[in-house]
């Protein structure tokens, strides 16, 4: 047995486990014992000013150039584009917002409950459902705009993380609009998907999409996103800023809300001294 070749990939720079059971993959041996190389060329943003910013805050060097930046992108709630993801520190400031805004978009409602699957104690099964990001209760309004969260076509750009409009639903069905950048608008219809919690049997099948008012900088690490808001708060988990700030393409498609302009940074951000010494380094 043995022999499997594996790579692993990784940014220290990001968000780290939120609880913490064991010890970091730098205090690992492998981690010393392989080869690590680092990746330099950027993928999701091509402008080099926005690069630049983006590796300041990933380095925790909050300069003139950074405010100056933020100072740019301040706006007011309300000036917000409708198609823009607002990205909150907590749980708690999530679920309000999305309650309010739902509550006050105009329309009637549309409840879609989940179907799951499972065997054993029901409470037990409903925490772990959890994981597969699916709504166990998905209500939406037309006209509302929903996240992806699964890539459903990926040659016309309908991926994880896309932002569109509730243009009509149907009991199995629900068509989507989005804008494309020539103006455009496109169109997706969507079906429920299955997905099973990892070494169980606990499934849930549900429509992969999410109300798109807000959510949280942790579950919108990994995510491409096409407009986000990001509140200004203390974000003192490592890599917060850093995360949010580089969910979008490109600058323009970038705000921040929740401040006074001209800035004054009296706000706290949290850093991991072991992570940030390691994601300064240079590796081979």
């Amino acid at each position: 047995m043995g022999g499997i070749k594996t790579i692993f990939f990784g940014d220290v720079a990001q968000l780290l486990p939120i609880q913490q059971k064991e010890g970091q993959i730098w205090e690992s041996e492998i981690f010393n014992a392989v080869p690590r190389y680092s990746l330099h060329k950027p993928v999701r943003q091509q402008d080099e000013r926005f690069i630049d910013i983006l590796n300041r805050v990933r380095n925790y060097q909050f300069d003139e150039s950074v405010i100056a930046f933020i100072n740019e992108r301040t706006v007011h709630k309300s000036q917000l584009p409708l198609s823009c993801l607002r990205l909150y520190t907590t749980r708690e400031r999530v679920v309000s917002a999305n309650e309010k805004d739902y509550a006050e978009y105009p329309g009637d409602g549309t409840d879609f409950l989940a179907q799951d699957s499972y065997v054993g104690n029901e409470r037990t099964a409903k925490i772990a459902l959890r994981e597969t990001r699916l709504l166990e209760h998905l209500s939406i309004k037309p006209n509302m705009p929903v996240m992806l969260i699964h890539n459903l076509h990926v040659p016309t750009g309908w991926v994880n993380g896309t932002i569109a409009l509730v243009e009509y639903m149907e009991e199995e069905n629900i068509c989507l609009k989005k804008r494309l950048p020539n103006g455009n608008d496109a169109i997706y219809w969507i079906q429920r998907i299955s997905r099973q919690v990892p070494s169980t049997s606990y499934t849930r099948t549900q429509f992969p999409i999410v109300p798109a008012f807000a959510t949280t900088i942790h579950k919108a690490q990994s995510a491409t996103i096409d407009c986000v808001g990001i509140h200004l708060d203390n974000m003192l988990s490592h890599g917060q800023l850093y995360v949010a700030m580089s969910r979008v393409r490109k600058m323009d498609d970038l705000y921040f809300f929740g401040a006074e302009t001209p800035l004054n940074i009296k706000r706290k951000f949290g850093a991991d001294i072991d992570a940030l010494d390691i994601a300064r380094k240079k590796c081979v």
